[in-house]
């Protein structure tokens, strides 16, 4: 994180996960919207059965593919998935790309690096 602090100027620089600024659901979904860059840091799930119900597992919760793809990030350049399974795809649906970096895609970002392990 210090690097990443170099760089970037603290007015634009949100940091949740961290003692004093919980990433819960919903503050996560608070900023995404108006956030070019996000990297998160956690742990990521890919329900076969449910595909809308995968996600990265956050503070209070899980943010899911279904509660992502239900607001446009207009402002999304890069999102960083430091996550497993968040490009994994669905066995029994092999010509769809659901999947978490697939539906930040879709959301807005123009860029996802996303993780099979």
């Amino acid at each position: 994180m210090g690097i990443i602090r170099k760089h970037v100027p603290v007015k634009s620089l949100v940091t949740l996960g961290v003692s004093g600024a919980p990433a819960s659901v919903e503050v996560i979904e608070s900023y995404m919207p108006n956030s070019s860059i996000v990297h998160f840091a956690c742990h990521g799930t890919q329900n076969q059965s449910n595909p809308l119900a995968s996600g990265l597992h956050v503070d209070d919760g899980v943010l899911t593919i279904g509660r992502i793809i239900k607001q446009p990030l207009p402002h999304g350049s890069l999102a960083f998935l430091s996550a497993c399974n968040t490009a994994m795809g669905v066995k029994k649906l092999p010509d769809e790309a659901m999947s978490l970096g697939a539906c930040l895609l879709y959301s807005g970002f123009r860029r996802v690096v996303a993780t099979m392990w």
